[in-house]
């Protein structure tokens, strides 16, 4: 173990903190080239250091509202709800049960998420993707999600990083509506949306209301033109989400 001494010595070449700075170049920093043994303003090297720092000591920044019991969605619920859409509500179920099979919450008693590694390296500027491949990615293809029991550790991680911009880059609840939407579901930030997300699966569908109305999405939803939807609901990417709907909307249709 080093003694803070803040002395390099004479010879920096057989130093043990320049050594130590190098191990920590090499084996910590991913394509960081030859390790130098030294920490610059601004470095890639120090702003490691600060990451992990952040990582293992993450103070209230990784801090999520409390788990609350509530009730589930009435049938009354979803009429309500379509008619404020405009809409039947086998479509509305539809949606839901293809974001996440209808589950509104986790067994642990916090909502259903899916956090997304394309979106926080994307608005991270790309600077963890090296350092945290699990949670930042350049591509929007071929993502592996991984298990559920996943999805909170990733995210608190996020967090630890940048906590706003973590909780921006998760889909929430019963209609998986990305953090960062949270405007469109007439909230004036993010911590107010997830607030209300781990309140209730009422509060998470009037937030799918208010985001299909936000979004112009009300016409193709009422319409059943699922690709348009799909698109304007979950992006570019949509991954199939559109046939998906499709199948399940005729399923409960049959069935009405």
């Amino acid at each position: 173990m080093l003694v803070v001494d803040g002395i390099i010595g004479s010879n920096p070449d057989k130093s043990k903190t320049v050594s130590a700075i190098r191990e920590f170049q090499s084996n910590m920093i991913q394509d960081f080239g030859s390790p130098s043994g030294t920490i610059e303003s601004n470095s890639v090297t120090l702003k490691t250091i600060n990451t992990y720092l952040r990582i293992t000591f993450p103070g209230k920044s990784t801090h999520l509202p409390p788990i609350t019991a509530s009730p589930t969605l009435a049938e009354e619920d979803y009429v309500e709800a379509a008619q404020i859409i405009g809409c039947d509500i086998e479509e509305i179920k539809a949606v839901a049960y293809v974001e996440t099979k209808g589950k509104a919450f986790f067994p642990s008693g916090r909502p259903a998420i899916l956090f997304e590694p394309y979106q926080f390296s994307l608005r991270t500027g790309h600077i963890y993707c090296n350092l945290f491949p699990l949670i930042a990615t350049k591509s929007p293809k071929n993502i592996e999600y991984g298990l559920e029991k996943s999805q909170y550790h990733k995210l608190l991680t996020a967090m630890a990083l940048d906590r706003k911009v973590g909780l921006q880059c998760a889909s929430w609840g019963r209609f998986q509506i990305m953090g960062f939407n949270f405007d469109s579901c007439g909230y004036s930030d993010v911590e107010s949306f997830v607030k209300d997300m781990f309140l209730s699966e009422k509060k998470q569908l009037i937030a799918f209301t208010k985001f299909v109305r936000s979004k112009g999405l009300r016409k193709s939803l009422k319409n059943h033109d699922w690709t348009e939807f799909a698109e304007g609901y979950n992006g570019r990417y949509q991954r199939g989400y559109d046939a998906r709907m499709e199948a399940a909307y005729l399923s409960m249709a049959e069935k009405k």
